[in-house]
C-alpha cells in the first residue's frame, strides 16, 4: 500500500483523468469524489484501475425518467454525471441507480450534488452517503432529502492507496507532462532555478 496525502490523490486523480482523455470538468468532478470518498478514509482503488484500464467513453446515454424518478443503468462516469444534472434539471425526487460501473464513485459524484437550497440525495430511509459506501447493493434508490452535510470534520492526515492503482493513475498523469526541449523551457515550463522563482 502506498501512503500519501488527500491532495496529492486528488491531483493525481485529476491529471491521470484528463491523461486518459477526460475533459478538464468530468476530470475535476471524479478528482473531488475521490477527495470526498477519502475524508471517511474510502479510497476506491479498483475502481479507479478499472477506470483507468477502460477505453474513454464516448457520449453519454439519456437516462429513463419515469413519473418523478430517473433510472441510471451500467453507467460509467459520463453516464453517471449526465444523469445527476438531468435529476436537477428535472427535479427528480428519486434517484434509482443499477448495476453501476463504479459505484463508489457515483456515490462521491452524487454526494458532490448536494448544495441548499435543493437538499441531498440519500437512501430512503435518511441514511448518510458515506454509511451506504460500506455496503452497496447492486440497485441503489436514493431520494430527495432536506440538505445534510455529509462531510467529515477534517480530512485524514494520510491515507493508503494500493500500489498498483497509485502506479496507474502516475503513468496516466505522465500523459499530461509537456516534453522537455528547449522551446518548452523558454516558454516557462519546468522548475526555476532556484525555490524563489
Amino acid at each position: 500500500m502506498k501512503q500519501l496525502s488527500v491532495n496529492q490523490l486528488v491531483s493525481e486523480t485529476r491529471k491521470a483523468m484528463l491523461g486518459k482523455g477526460y475533459g478538464f470538468g468530468v476530470s475535476d468532478d471524479v478528482a473531488r469524489a475521490i477527495e470526498w470518498l477519502a475524508g471517511f478514509d474510502i479510497i476506491p482503488s479498483d475502481e479507479l484501475l478499472i477506470l483507468m484500464k477502460a477505453p474513454c467513453e464516448g457520449r453519454p446515454d439519456a437516462p429513463d425518467v419515469t413519473d418523478d424518478r430517473l433510472i441510471i443503468r451500467q453507467a460509467g462516469i459520463h453516464n453517471m454525471l449526465a444523469g445527476l444534472d438531468c435529476a436537477q434539471a428535472h427535479e427528480a425526487r428519486a434517484l434509482q441507480l443499477i448495476n453501476l460501473q463504479y459505484p463508489l464513485i457515483s456515490i462521491g459524484l452524487t454526494a458532490l450534488l448536494a448544495s441548499p437550497p435543493g437538499g441531498q440525495f440519500l437512501p430512503e430511509d435518511g441514511t448518510p452517503l458515506s454509511v451506504l459506501c460500506q455496503n452497496l447493493p447492486d440497485e441503489i434508490i436514493l431520494v430527495q432529502h432536506a440538505y445534510v452535510c455529509d462531510r467529515p470534520a477534517q480530512w485524514p492526515a494520510r491515507i493508503s492507496i494500493d500500489e498498483g492503482c497509485y502506479e496507474m493513475l502516475k503513468k496516466m498523469a505522465f500523459e499530461t507532462y509537456v516534453p522537455s526541449s528547449e522551446q518548452s523551457r523558454a516558454a516557462g515550463a519546468g522548475a526555476g532555478l532556484n525555490d524563489n522563482d
